[in-house]
Order: C-alpha cells, then sequence, then structure tokens
C-alpha cells in the first residue's frame, strides 16, 4: 500500500459467469484511488463498472474500502446507475461479495 498514490488507477475487464459456470458476458471496470488512509489500513476507491449481457449493458458505480487497489473486497454494495437494451433505466444495487476462496458473486436488486 506504501507505492499508492491519490489517482492512482486500476483498469481491466473480466468474463461473467452464471453460478453453474457459463459464460453470458463480461465485466469491464476503471477503479480510482480516492483516500489512501479511508479506514485502517483500507483505501477508498470510487469504482465504475459496467456489466455486458447478452440483451444489454448495466452500469454501476460506487465507493470500495479495499487494503489495496488490487485486492478484492469482501462486500461492497454500489449503485446501478442505468443500462442499455433490456436494461435501459435500470436502477437498484448490486451487492458483491468475495469468498475466502476468492471468488466474487454479484447479486443484482433492480427496481422495477
Amino acid at each position: 500500500m506504501d507505492d499508492e498514490c491519490l489517482g492512482d488507477e486500476r483498469v481491466g475487464h473480466s468474463q461473467l459467469y452464471t453460478e453453474q459456470g457459463t459464460q453470458v458476458g463480461r465485466i469491464d471496470f476503471l477503479y480510482i484511488i480516492t483516500d489512501l488512509n479511508a479506514k485502517p489500513g483500507m483505501i477508498a476507491l470510487k469504482t465504475m463498472r459496467t456489466f455486458t449481457l447478452p440483451e444489454g449493458t448495466i452500469e454501476i458505480a460506487g465507493v470500495s474500502y479495499r487494503a489495496s487497489i488490487t485486492s478484492l473486497a469482501p462486500r461492497d454494495v454500489s449503485a446501478v446507475t442505468g443500462g442499455t437494451g433490456k436494461y435501459v433505466g435500470a436502477t437498484g444495487q448490486v451487492v458483491t461479495q468475495t469468498s475466502s476462496a476468492g471468488v466474487t458473486t454479484e447479486a443484482f436488486y433492480l427496481a422495477s
């Protein structure tokens, strides 16, 4: 964490799978460090993610508290800020949880 600076970014993507292991899309992400001492031993990251699915995209934004910009968050709650296709006008939230085995689960709660 000592070599991280305000404004440092992490940019990338990952494949998106169902719980049964079927690939259904991808996640593109951008994380930016906004606070190096947000909580004891934790930094704050502004997070922006796009979930691309067969019927459109869902946009997610929030703040994540982590040990470093490359570590996984044990649990985050982020806002659904919009979407395209089937998800135009989407709102709600996403709960992200990472297991001790390093498996990340995203649970979407979309408002109707």
